[in-house]
């Protein structure tokens, strides 16, 4: 599945496995692997990082495009915040680096938490306004109250 391999050559896509020595993990990381066997690769199976041990590693690394990827992985909640938090607390790399990863984190929240709101003020301002009509009975049922009472 690597580079000029038929799998890339026919679906533009590789993938490349790589040694634990590679990446900055968080304790406990080996027993999170996840496994992943495919109809159309028999008899091979790839042990891959667990999303939240992942994103730990690309936070340590630290480069544009990994920040990139954490905000992707937050935006569609693929991610739990404070898993995230508490793995780069259990990660053994020098406080200076575990600290630039913690704020690259909270600022990857933030830039998602900025997009969501600009996204949904711009909803807003497409969905037609609607007169206020009043309780109904969906919203107090025991009352009785009928839309226009």
């Amino acid at each position: 599945m690597g580079r000029q391999s038929p799998f890339d050559n026919e679906f533009k896509y590789r993938a490349e496995g790589v040694g634990p020595g590679v990446a900055h993990l968080p304790e406990g990381w080996e027993s999170r692997l996840v496994k992943f066997t495919s109809p159309n690769v028999p008899g091979v199976t790839a042990h891959c990082l667990e999303v939240h041990d992942l994103a730990v590693s690309k936070l340590i690394a630290g480069r544009p495009k990994d920040i990139e990827f954490i905000e992707s992985l937050a935006k569609h909640a693929m991610i739990q915040p404070d898993v995230i938090r508490q793995r780069l607390d259990h990660t053994k790399e020098h406080h200076q680096i575990l600290n630039m990863a913690k704020d690259s984190f909270e600022q990857a929240l933030e830039t998602v938490a900025q997009a969501r709101k600009r996204s949904l003020s711009k909803l807003r301002q497409h969905l037609p306004k609607r007169p206020y009509l009043g309780p109904s009975n969906r919203d107090y049922p025991e009352r009785g109250i009928e839309p226009g009472d």
